[in-house]
């Protein structure tokens, strides 16, 4: 009798300790689920950050040219109506 109680005993030591293992490797692998979804959340943000900036960038640069046009086109202008004022004082 004793021997069979030793050997549930063992068995049921055994039984524990598995379901031990099983119960910590949830965990774990828990513990790395919320790890990379936390990641992948300050990832994605720092991305979304990422495209403000660059479309802010953008727009200003976008800006920054038509305003460089504009002053282009506006010295062409003032170009024009110099050469016609000389051409005129000249006589042509």
């Amino acid at each position: 009798m004793r021997y069979f109680l030793r050997r549930k005993e063992a068995q049921l030591c055994r039984d524990f300790a598995v379901l031990e293992d099983h119960t910590l490797a949830h965990n774990l692998q828990e513990q790395e689920i919320e790890h990379h979804l936390a990641s992948n959340i300050q990832r994605n943000r720092l991305v979304q950050h990422d495209l403000q900036v660059a479309k802010q960038l953008q727009e200003e640069d976008l800006r920054a040219q038509a305003q460089l046009q504009k002053r282009y086109k506006d010295l062409e202008q003032q170009d024009c109506e110099i050469a016609q004022e000389i051409q005129e004082k000249a006589g042509y």
